[in-house]
C-alpha cells in the first residue's frame, strides 16, 4: 500500500523530517551538515507529494531551509525543489483547510529559493511567481516572516526589478499586497499578516517608489484597489509627517 496510508511509518517518517528541519535550520554553509544534505534533500523532494499534509508541510519547510542555509551547496537540488514546490502550490486543492499549512509553508518557501538560490533560479520568471502567492492569510507566523522578507526584498534595487518586472507590471499586486497586510499590523497574533515594522518598510518603499516611478504607474496601481482597500491603504498612510507622503501620486492617499 501507499507510504502514507501507514501510519506508523508517515508518523516516524514525519518526524524525521522534522527533527532534520531542527537541524538545517541551524546549520551554514561547508558546516558537519553537508553530509546529510542529498538524503535530506531527496526526503523532501519526495515528502512535498506525500499525502499527509503535516509530511508536506514539514518537508517544504525543509526545502526552504535548506536553500537559505546551504548556500552553492544547495544549487543541484534547486531545480527538484521547485518542481516539489510548484506541485504543493498548484495543487487543485492547495486552499483546502487540510491543506492550506502546507501550501503557505510552500510559498514561504519559494520565496527562500529566490532571495537566497537567485543565481540558480529564472528569476524574471520565479520572482513573480512568489510575488503572486501572497499575500498568505492562514498561517499569522508564516504570513509575518514572509510578509516580512517581501519588505526587504522591495528595499533592494536588484530583487524588486525581478519582483516588480519588466515596466513595473507587478506593480499593482504589490500594492495589493501592501493593502491587505498592513492594516492588520495592529491586530492580534493570530489575525495579524505584518508587525509594525513591517508596514513601517511598506510605507517607506511606497513613498520611495514615488520618487523613482511614474505617477500615472502609482495611480493606476491604486485605482485597481477596490473601494475598501483604498481606504484601508489610505488609512495607513494617514501619518504622512512620519512617512512625508506626496499624496498627488497616490489618488491622494
Amino acid at each position: 500500500p501507499p507510504r502514507s496510508t501507514l501510519f506508523p511509518y508517515t508518523t516516524l517518517f514525519r518526524s524525521a523530517i522534522c527533527i532534520f528541519d531542527d537541524v538545517f535550520e541551524h546549520a551554514s554553509e561547508g558546516g558537519a551538515t553537508m553530509k546529510y544534505l542529498p538524503g535530506f534533500a531527496d526526503a523532501c523532494v519526495r515528502g512535498s507529494a506525500d499525502a499527509d499534509s503535516d509530511v508536506r508541510q514539514a518537508s517544504v519547510y525543509g526545502l526552504g531551509l535548506m536553500g537559505q542555509t546551504m548556500g552553492q551547496n544547495f544549487t543541484p537540488y534547486v531545480p527538484g525543489a521547485l518542481q516539489a514546490l510548484a506541485a504543493v502550490i498548484q495543487d487543485p486543492a492547495a486552499r483546502e483547510d487540510e491543506n492550506i499549512t502546507a501550501t503557505e509553508n510552500a510559498v514561504s518557501a519559494l520565496g527562500k529559493l529566490c532571495e537566497h538560490q537567485t543565481q540558480s533560479i529564472d528569476a524574471k520568471s520565479i520572482f513573480p511567481s512568489f510575488l503572486a502567492c501572497l499575500p498568505l492569510t492562514e498561517d499569522a507566523i508564516e504570513a509575518r516572516a514572509v510578509h516580512a522578507q517581501l519588505a526587504r526584498l522591495l528595499q533592494n534595487d536588484t530583487y524588486k526589478s525581478y519582483l516588480l518586472g519588466e515596466n513595473n507590471e507587478n506593480l499593482a499586486r504589490a500594492i495589493l499586497i501592501f493593502a491587505e497586510v498592513m492594516p492588520t499590523a495592529s491586530s492580534s497574533d493570530k489575525v495579524r499578516l505584518c508587525d509594525q515594522e513591517t508596514a513601517m518598510a511598506m510605507k517607506n518603499t511606497l513613498v520611495q517608489m514615488q520618487s523613482t516611478m511614474p505617477g500615472d504607474a502609482l495611480t493606476a496601481a491604486f485605482s485597481a484597489l477596490d473601494p475598501q482597500k483604498q481606504a484601508a491603504l489610505q488609512a495607513c498612510m494617514a501619518d504622512r509627517k512620519s512617512t512625508r507622503l506626496n499624496s498627488s501620486h497616490l489618488c491622494n492617499l
